[in-house]
């Protein structure tokens, strides 16, 4: 859906412009059909059908994870999972002025057990949801002084935060080697490849403020990521793994000017290929002994994502890596288990230790302690703040003069309420201005307030059911609106009343469209199948 919709979005943009060619337009336009027709199959289904808005594994826990939890003397209690169903009618309103509305079903609550999958997966989102709030509040403190070097030398003022995704991985014989030493009870190597992995994306931001110019020394930067070792990967969890992923954010602090500043989050092949030089470097320093000359001799596995996100208007996608990022590691069986049925072939003790590896996700630089690094903007945040209140005060105050009360007492008493909020707000600001503790805690709050309203579960579930949306009518959204028809319908009553859903099931970086239907209520349904051009 993700691809979809971005070259959609692509082919759109580009149909606007005037110098385009007749056979390039042509050539956009006969895809854009193809790919609408795409699209428009997949929402006539979501249309016709009742569909939901979840994970996969609400509806079905896969088997051969049943049965794995069986063999290694799980109760059966603790893989059970209790859901509840909202459903309601989504009102869109898209940009080029037409609207349309389709009736739509989401996941409102969950209560799963220990060794449940959706409970590994929320155990990602509710760190995810604390590291999404800091970066927010962070891009809210730092809104329009957020410093941006640019070609040429000049300097402008910035007002998003640009993260990014990494994933370093260790050749075979070093995850191996790792292992064997976890198994004799010495966690010593998976330390070290821990400080390892965090040390090469410390040399890498360093490495673009040098490649940048930005006027910060070695000894200054404080620089700002999170990290998940993971042990073993999505493909095959039976084995040894080892990787770390990490959510980079592309601002950098200086500890003698007190400046932030922002890097440029566009990668280019020749700075993926120094950061595979720094990675490589450190791992043969620490575990050259282990590796074969085969390996040495190869690049290493460095992966960088094929974007980069801006903060505020990217935070449900950030959230989702982050999520996806920090699940508990045993969640990688059930997706296993998918496609394929169990075998009492593994090693155990490696799969047990799956099951209780906790995957803490560590942080780093100045997201360790963020008070402590926005506690000196705290004053000019609020005076920019108090001068946007009084240039509003002023446009309130000339509108007061033109507006006739008589003639419009309704508008008129709305703009002398609106003016009185505004002293208020004002006489609150000018109070703190001389106390810089008491002006940070009131900003901060403020600020921590709004970014929790973002960070509901309502309100991420919404943006996320939009952001699909806009995949299947191949527009963008302006506005939407959802009206609760049922609240919190336990699961098994949804299912009963319906003859067939359409499982949206979101997962990662991807959404499946997953047909369910009662055979005894009804014949399989002809579905056509829906093949995206990779081009």
């Amino acid at each position: 859906m993700y691809k979809l919709k971005k070259r959609l979005f692509w082919i759109r943009h580009r149909l606007e412009r005037r110098d385009l060619t007749d056979e390039e337009r042509s050539a956009l336009e006969l895809e854009r059909d193809r790919l609408l027709k795409t699209s428009q199959k997949l929402l006539e289904r979501v249309s016709s059908s009742s569909a939901l808005y979840g994970d996969r594994f609400i509806m079905d826990v896969p088997e051969g994870y049943v049965q794995l939890c069986k063999f290694l003397g799980i109760a059966p209690s603790d893989v059970e999972i209790s859901v509840w169903v909202n459903s309601s009618v989504v009102d869109l309103e898209f940009d080029d002025a037409s609207r349309s509305s389709l009736k739509l079903s989401y996941v409102s609550k969950v209560m799963a057990s220990k060794y449940h999958p959706v409970k590994g997966i929320s155990k990602g989102s509710q760190e995810a949801k604390r590291i999404v709030r800091d970066l927010l509040i962070l891009q809210d403190f730092l809104d329009g002084s957020l410093l941006s070097y640019h070609k040429g030398g000049y300097v402008t003022g910035n007002s998003l935060l640009p993260v990014r995704f990494f994933v370093l991985t260790l050749p075979k014989e070093v995850s191996l080697y790792i292992w064997s030493k976890l198994r004799e009870g010495d966690d010593s190597a998976l330390k070290l490849f821990k400080k390892l992995s965090s040390r090469a994306i410390r040399e890498f931001v360093l490495y673009l403020v040098e490649k940048e110019g930005l006027p910060v020394s070695k000894s200054n930067l404080v620089p700002g990521f999170v990290q998940n070792v993971h042990v073993t990967g999505d493909k095959n969890p039976f084995e040894p793994h080892i990787h770390s992923h990490f959510g980079v954010v592309f601002v950098v602090y200086d500890k003698a000017s007190r400046s932030w500043y922002r890097l440029n989050p566009v990668l280019s092949e020749e700075d993926i290929e120094k950061l595979r030089e720094i990675w490589k470097a450190l791992v043969i320093e620490a575990f050259g002994e282990v590796l074969t000359g085969d390996t040495i001799l190869k690049d290493f596995n460095v992966w960088v994502g094929d974007r980069y996100y801006s903060l505020p208007s990217d935070y449900v996608d950030v959230l989702f890596e982050l999520k996806y990022n920090a699940r508990k590691m045993f969640v990688n069986y059930a997706n296993y288990y998918e496609r394929r049925s169990f075998s009492e072939d593994f090693d155990e003790e490696f799969v047990r230790f799956v099951f209780s590896y906790d995957n803490r996700t560590e942080r780093y630089g100045f997201l360790t302690n963020l008070k402590r690094y926005l506690f000196h903007l705290s004053l000019s945040a609020v005076g920019k703040r108090r001068d946007e209140l009084l240039e509003l005060l002023d446009r309130v105050e000339a509108d007061l003069v033109v507006i006739d009360g008589e003639k419009f007492p309704a508008i008129y008493r709305s703009l002398i309420e609106k003016r009185e909020a505004i002293r208020q707000e004002l006489s609150r600001l000018e109070s703190v201005l001389d106390n810089p503790s008491e002006a940070f805690s009131l900003l901060y709050n403020e600020i921590r307030s709004k970014v929790e309203s973002m960070l509901s579960r309502k309100r991420i579930t919404e943006e996320r059911i939009v952001s699909i949306l806009e995949g299947l009518f191949g527009k963008r959204i302006v506005g939407y609106k959802f009206v609760l028809l049922e609240e919190d319908v336990p699961l098994y009553r949804f299912l009963e009343a319906h003859r067939s859903v359409v499982l949206l099931s979101d997962r990662h970086k991807t959404v499946e469209f997953m047909l369910w239907y009662d055979p005894f209520w009804e014949d399989p349904p002809d579905v056509l199948e829906l093949k995206i051009p990779n081009s």
